[in-house]
């Protein structure tokens, strides 16, 4: 096993009628991280935004005619230091973060928030993770505010947050 090549593989899956249209076969992209420390150089010419998994999965909603009734949500469950520490990695790091919506339910083509000139703070638009909830629910039709009961017969809200109607269609 350990001469096997690194091959970094995303999951991406979108199940329509029972049948999967999406798997990692377009999730293995051209450009992606490798574990090794020298990893965050970019290439030469920068990333090809066509080439990035995400997009080819946008593309192809898009080319079956489902992106208008799929919502995505693209995140991880952290941001990044925008330094790179003694190690030549980068930490987590919760003050921001970066997510990708789309499709369905979402105001797309926009950008939205920004953070300091140094990447350490949040200065414009800053969402909390029960905002970015709320907007989700609320792009697929489902209220944010509905209750599950847990096992202990507690009710608990999907999201407390409130939806961001900059990023709703």
């Amino acid at each position: 096993m350990a001469n096997l090549p690194y091959r970094p593989c995303v999951g991406i899956m979108l199940i329509k009628n029972g049948r999967v249209w999406i798997g990692d076969r377009i999730a293995q992209g051209k450009v992606t991280p490798d574990p090794r420390p020298q990893s965050w150089q970019m290439p030469q010419g920068g990333i090809d935004p066509g080439e990035a998994p995400n997009v080819a999965a946008m593309r192809e909603l898009e080319e079956e005619g489902l992106l208008e009734s799929t919502t995505i949500l693209w995140m991880g469950e952290f941001g990044r230091t925008p330094n790179i520490n003694n190690n030549t990695g980068r930490d987590h790091f919760p003050n921001a973060w970066t997510c990708v919506l789309g499709g369905g339910g979402i105001a797309g083509g926009q950008a939205y928030g920004a953070t300091s000139e140094d990447g350490m703070e949040v200065t414009d638009g800053k969402v909390e993770v029960g905002d970015l909830i709320s907007t989700l629910c609320q792009a697929v039709g489902v209220d944010p505010e509905t209750e599950n009961i847990s096992s202990l017969a507690r009710p608990i809200k999907i999201s407390e947050g409130t939806a961001v109607d900059e990023l709703l269609s």
